[in-house]
């Protein structure tokens, strides 16, 4: 039997820092969240300094990268973030005598950053098979130290992603429902944790809505728009969950602002604003708003011509808008040929009864 330290069932992740490390990790982590990526990498660079052969910078690096990849919808970085998840991995065996939770916990943060990548990058596969080996490690690291908050955040996450898999892939990973259990899992992971804690409360919010807890999830995220009001991250979480609640005015308000947002920032890429033009579209549809329809219809149609048609959704959204368009413009033709037919004194009342 491996011999622990009885100090050490109790030693939770940052209590195994000192106070310039956990200093640097909230500035670093409250700048990556606030999309300042450029002051993140260079505190990044100081904390690597002060513990030069510890894996807690690689990992912050590797999630910035991510962080950065998912806002801009580019994969730039991946073979940065790749050689951090490696490096990080490597560095977790100075803990492997020392501290086994702490070697246990890094390894599969390590494989939980890889099957998120392969995520993003639709292999599937992957994606199981790396979320596999990091619950296993995640696991052993909780039986070690039970306070390592922050490995419930990867571990509810593939708890509850593998249960939402298509039925051929569950019969290889097991059929057992925990849906449930995943999502308080990842509950724990943003009440207690302390690198994932704003991480897993933006999972949950998502999570929440896609299990029609709305409620719920719309509180969160909006809690997380109000702690960092310069997000664009949060604010899509947040516009996800008001189209899910059928909230398509309050949508509205949040796309215009995510559209400054990304619009004023040039190296935002044309995907992420056709994605915005496309749901100001949709939206001015469901609330009857037929010249708004056609006129972000055409502008998305017009950067969606621009994007690569293998992204994500590309050619359904191609094909949707000009749908919204054509309907609209009947509509416009309808209410015309309608209010032609009026007398005209009545369409003197009908104008002044338009808001």
């Amino acid at each position: 039997m491996n011999f622990i330290p009885v100090l050490m069932l109790f030693a939770t992740l940052q209590a195994r820092y000192d106070s310039t490390v956990i200093s640097l990790a909230n500035d670093i982590m409250s700048f990556t969240f606030s999309e300042k990526y450029d002051e993140a990498w260079l505190l990044i660079d100081r904390l690597e300094q002060h513990i030069p052969d510890d894996p807690l910078p690689h990992i912050l690096r590797a999630g910035l990268d991510d962080y950065w990849m998912l806002d801009y919808t580019s994969n730039s970085l991946e073979d940065e973030f790749n050689a951090e998840v490696d490096t990080a991995a490597k560095l977790a065996e100075k803990f492997k005598k020392s501290d086994r939770a702490l070697y246990h916990f890094y390894r599969g943060i390590a494989y939980a950053y890889r099957a998120t990548r392969e995520g993003r990058n639709r292999s599937v596969f992957n994606a199981v098979r790396f979320g596999r080996k990091a619950l296993k490690e995640l696991r052993k690291a909780l039986k070690y130290d039970s306070t390592l908050y922050d490995a419930y955040l990867p571990i509810g996450i593939f708890d509850y992603a593998l249960s939402e898999l298509p039925g051929f892939i569950k019969f290889f990973v097991g059929n057992k429902d925990k849906r449930e259990q995943g999502l308080k899992e990842v509950e724990l992971a943003a009440e207690k944790g302390w690198l994932t804690r704003t991480v897993a409360k933006d999972a949950l919010a998502w999570m929440l809505a896609y299990h029609g807890d709305y409620g719920k999830a719309l509180k969160i995220a909006r809690e997380l728009v109000q702690e960092y009001p310069e997000s664009r991250t949060f604010r899509w979480t947040l516009v996800y969950v008001l189209r899910r609640t059928g909230r398509w005015k309050e949508a509205l308000d949040v796309y215009n602002e995510l559209f400054y947002l990304i619009a004023s920032d040039p190296k935002q890429s044309d995907y992420n604003i056709a994605v915005i033009l496309y749901w100001i579209t949709k939206g001015n549809y469901y609330q009857r708003h037929w010249s708004e329809t056609i006129y972000y219809g055409l502008s998305a149609e017009f950067m969606l011509q621009r994007c690569d048609p293998n992204l994500p959704g590309v050619k359904y959204m191609r094909k949707r808008v000009k749908v919204y368009i054509d309907l609209a413009r009947k509509r416009v033709q309808m209410e015309k040929e309608s209010d032609e037919k009026l007398p005209v004194s009545l369409r003197g009342l009908k104008d002044n009864g338009k808001e």
